[in-house]
């Protein structure tokens, strides 16, 4: 079965989540996020932050240091994994996102 087209809104979610994960998957970024989430998502996701859901920035906002470094781990494990992983094209090239 081909795959299902996303929609403009929902490409930019992806988008917008998969910037998060190349955010959380540098120790110097996911320290800077850890400590002032929505500065950071602001400027490191520019336009892009306008996509996420008010729930879904919440919910990466409340997370600790630690928790962001476990979900920068799974990220890096899915990556290379066929069926496991996306590569999505955004503003700042190319970003991966694991998939669950």
């Amino acid at each position: 079965m081909p795959r299902r087209r996303e929609s403009g809104q929902a490409e930019a979610r992806t988008r917008a989540v998969a910037l998060i994960a190349n955010v959380i998957s540098d120790p110097e970024k996911r320290r800077a996020f850890a400590e002032d989430p929505n500065t950071t998502i602001d400027a490191e996701l520019g336009d892009d932050a306008k996509a996420l859901p008010p729930k879904v920035r919440k919910f990466f906002s409340e997370l600790t240091y630690e928790e962001l470094r476990v979900l920068a781990q799974l990220q890096q494990t899915m990556k290379g994994q066929a069926g496991l992983f996306e590569e999505v094209q955004t503003s700042h090239g190319k970003a991966t996102l694991g998939k669950l």
